[in-house]
């Protein structure tokens, strides 16, 4: 049996910190697949008024199962929104950044931005293995029943994976990193290298995902509606040049300034 995952997520719009995430589970996967896993997830409601989740994605490729309706989503590069409404389930699969690329044997770039059957990449296999699953009631049985079909795949922990996840790992928590020039340096990298690991195993150019963690950092911080909010030092603090260049990226991303994000959230 998998272990739940007690870490709270990040990046889900719309939501104060004082608002429970509905009908979120989340589960690690097993030791064998934590090189290429970072958790399976399963979204559950049950007479749902019509409601609207967002989120700003992460740049991992998730493997989403429906019953006749499963989808390999490649990374997206705006935020995702989904309409809830009524009754259902979604289980997914969130692979770690550069995850899926064993899986994939190819450039994950080809996937970004772009949803395809997962029976171009697992074949018909994984049409069966949506079947079984739609019939098990728990979740956790049914990550089960993932986790034991991928592990059969047997993916290859590379060198070059290792060293893609590692960087994506110390860029998501070090907010001094601003520049693919200082991962270079810190990594002892060429940048020509640097961009065709990326591009190869995560998907994205690591300037993509520079930016994209500062502005799921910068929706973080915003939930906390108990606090008084300093725009101007929240973009220092997060590496922007000035205050208006992270009210322009986060209006791209969110679709408003983070003034009216925050208090969107108040009401």
């Amino acid at each position: 049996m998998l272990t739940r995952k007690t870490i709270p997520p990040k990046g889900v719009l719309h939501v104060s910190l004082n608002e429970p995430m509905f009908g979120l589970e989340r589960f690690e996967p097993s030791q064998s697949l934590s090189p290429f896993i970072e958790h399976y997830w399963a979204v559950i409601w049950d007479h749902q008024p019509r409601v609207l989740r967002e989120t700003v994605p992460h740049p991992s490729v998730h493997l989403v199962f429906e019953p006749s309706q499963s989808q390999l989503h490649g990374i997206h590069l705006k935020r995702f929104s989904r309409w809830i409404e009524g009754s259902g389930r979604v289980l997914g699969v969130k692979f770690r950044p550069g995850g899926f690329r064993p899986f994939y044997q190819k450039d994950v770039r080809f996937l970004t931005n772009t949803i395809v059957s997962p029976l171009a990449v697992f074949g018909p296999a994984i049409a069966q293995l949506e079947t079984i699953i739609a019939d098990m009631s728990s979740a956790d049985a049914a990550f089960d029943r993932i986790d034991s079909f991928l592990t059969q795949i047997g993916p290859n922990a590379t060198e070059e994976l290792e060293l893609a996840n590692r960087i994506v790992q110390v860029i998501s928590t070090n907010r001094s990193i601003t520049r693919v020039e200082m991962i270079s340096e810190n990594f002892g990298i060429g940048l020509r290298t640097l961009q065709r690991l990326f591009l190869g195993y995560v998907g994205v150019s690591p300037k993509w995902v520079i930016q994209r963690f500062r502005l799921i950092e910068a929706a973080e911080r915003m939930r906390d509606t108990s606090q008084q909010m300093d725009f101007a030092m929240l973009a220092l603090e997060l590496g922007y040049s000035d205050q208006s260049h992270l009210i322009r990226d986060f209006k791209v991303m969110v679709g408003m300034t983070p003034a009216q994000y925050r208090r969107s959230l108040n009401t």
